[in-house]
């Protein structure tokens, strides 16, 4: 199997960061991981996995996530 190109790494991590920092707002807005993880029905165990680096996520979860945090008022890039 070939390895994924330096980009792709790249871009995978620069999506998992942005991951991570929408949740870090969602949470300072006082908006628990359940509920974030029952709307955009995204796996809760993968919130963790993201912020500990094992995963990145779907350009589809990432998508969700986004609409999730601008639907609440949080600033998402």
């Amino acid at each position: 199997m070939p390895r994924p190109s330096k980009e792709t790494a790249l871009e995978k991590e620069r999506d998992r960061l942005n991951a991570v920092k929408i949740l870090k707002a969602l949470d300072k807005k006082g908006i628990a991981r359940f509920a974030v993880s029952k709307a955009t029905k995204i796996g809760y165990p993968l919130f963790w996995n993201w912020e500990q680096g094992k995963y990145s996520p779907s350009q589809k979860n990432l998508k969700k996530l986004k609409r999730f945090a601008r639907a609440h008022g949080t600033e998402v890039n």
